[in-house]
């Protein structure tokens, strides 16, 4: 399938944000992205209007990468947007009043379905002092900061969280609201750049907090708020299989599964084995999952049909990423490709990044004539 480029074919790179947050306003009209020529740059934060092709920057980010942006998402049911200005800075767009306000917090880029609140970690601790480290959720305007978990509270409820604190590991926290704004399912990354976390679940106020284990490299919750979709890149861990099984996921390849939170149960809903690092975003009719697959030459869009389980690819691109060299380092691929597929409101296309040409783009394509 052909895939159509949707924002300006001009000298600049755009990229919407972590694949957690859609760039898709819930009026299906409006497109949200970065717009930068380099990441030595700082980046403006644009509303594309599909209709007209106008492009309006509200805002800038001298805090941001490829990876995941400026964390810019939407919020308070579209009426506003809300990303990382600068290292420790938030900004808040109101799209109604054209105003922004701006304050101290650090927006998880891991964060989605962003409502009333959002999700805050701290980061940069030193070792010795990461169990203190904390997840929080704030109210949009920065008012009402709750603390949820800890490091030491996760390292708590872990079965095997004193071997962990005796491993003098780095952590990193993350964590997404359910869709119905009643849970939050937080993750422990225990080592740097793996896709191996430790999830846990617990409500609006840290409470019921529940220890899941490794779902997964990438999870997103489903829109009933009770399942969670994940890219399955060890069945050891996942299925509790030993020893681990010829035909099991190795590495960076795995396959797209299923977690019920009420049951406690992990399947495995479709065979594809998947390459990279694959991120899951269900479409918002709950029928359907996009997934990505990563090359080192090339990105390809799948799409998971629940009604007839089956996977389907629906295009591929060349990747033809451009170097970029950083301060104290040698050129390099700064720009690792993630498509960070999502489905737009009403379930019809799916939107991704494509870099096909060294300049990253966002692309769209329709999925009807796929459905089951």
């Amino acid at each position: 399938m052909q895939a159509r480029l949707m924002t300006p074919p001009d000298n600049f790179h755009r990229v919407h944000t972590y694949f957690k947050g859609s760039p898709c306003h819930p009026d299906g009209r409006r497109l949200l992205y970065l717009k930068f020529r380099n990441l030595r740059a700082a980046a403006a934060v644009c509303l594309l209007d599909r209709e007209s092709g106008r492009e309006t920057v509200i805002g800038a980010s001298r805090h941001f990468n490829y990876h995941s942006g400026a964390s810019q998402y939407f919020c308070a049911g579209g009426a506003k947007v809300i990303y990382q200005s600068r290292r420790d800075r938030l900004a808040l767009f109101d799209l109604r009043s054209g105003k922004t306000r701006d304050f101290a917090g650090r927006l998880c880029p891991y964060a989605g379905n962003l409502h009333e609140y959002f999700v805050e970690i701290d980061a940069g601790f030193p070792r010795q002092r990461q169990g203190r480290m904390g997840i929080y959720l704030r109210r949009i305007d920065g008012s009402g900061k709750k603390c949820l978990a800890t490091v030491d509270d996760l390292l708590d409820a872990h079965p095997r969280g004193n071997m962990l604190r005796r491993a003098r590991l780095l952590f990193r926290l993350g964590g997404e609201i359910s869709p119905d704004q009643r849970r939050v399912i937080l993750f422990l990354v225990t080592r740097d750049g793996s896709l191996v976390r430790d999830y846990y679940t617990c409500d609006l106020q840290g409470g019921n907090l529940e220890f899941h284990g490794n779902l997964g490299g990438h999870i997103m919750w489903h829109p009933d708020s009770r399942r969670i979709l994940a890219f399955a890149v060890s069945w050891s861990t996942i299925l509790g299989e030993f020893p681990r099984r010829a035909d099991a996921p190795r590495g960076q390849s795995g396959l797209l599964a299923e977690y019920d939170t009420r049951g406690r149960k992990m399947r495995i809903l479709s065979q594809y084995l998947i390459r990279g690092g694959c991120h899951v975003s269900p479409a918002p009719d709950g029928n359907l999952v996009a997934l990505d697959a990563i090359n080192p030459d090339s990105t390809a869009i799948l799409m998971f049909d629940y009604a007839t389980g089956k996977m389907t690819r629906l295009c591929r691109h060349a990747y033809q990423a451009p170097l970029e060299k950083m301060a104290g380092s040698r050129p390099a691929k700064q720009y690792d490709i993630n498509p960070h597929p999502v489905f737009d409101p009403g379930s019809r296309r799916i939107v991704f990044n494509a870099c096909p040409d060294r300049r990253v783009g966002i692309y769209a394509c329709d999925v009807g004539g796929f459905r089951g």
